[in-house]
């Protein structure tokens, strides 16, 4: 029987990866949810999502975003399994430098002194 949790981290904590198959999403926030658990993630390249993901270095980037393109970007992912936790790794830090209140609120305020 299905029950509720308290937020993603108990799923997450059980995953190996993380597909997000949109065709349309500006800025998945399930993607710094899983990059906050070091699970490696796998998504559609559209909008934010390959910036995201560092263009591939911090995750997946599904392209083209098709079932063609989906079914063969996971034969290339589960082909290593080896190297998930090492993309996990890697999301994980990109999500601490660029994506952490912090870093986001310093990343505004160097924005608004490029204007002024």
């Amino acid at each position: 029987m299905a029950r509720l949790v308290g937020g993603p981290g108990p799923a997450l904590a059980d995953a190996d990866l993380l597909c997000v198959p949109s065709r349309s999403e500006a800025f998945p926030l399930v993607i710094l949810e899983a990059m906050a658990w070091a699970v490696p993630v796998a998504a559609s390249a559209v909008c934010a999502v390959p910036e995201m993901l560092d263009f591939g270095r911090a995750g997946f980037v599904v392209e083209p975003v098709s079932v063609s393109g989906w079914r063969e970007q996971l034969a290339k992912i589960l082909a290593d399994p080896a190297a998930l936790p090492s993309v996990g790794r890697r999301g994980f830090e990109r999500m601490q430098q660029h994506y952490t209140v912090a870093a986001m609120a310093d990343a505004y305020l160097d924005a608004i002194d490029a204007v002024l």
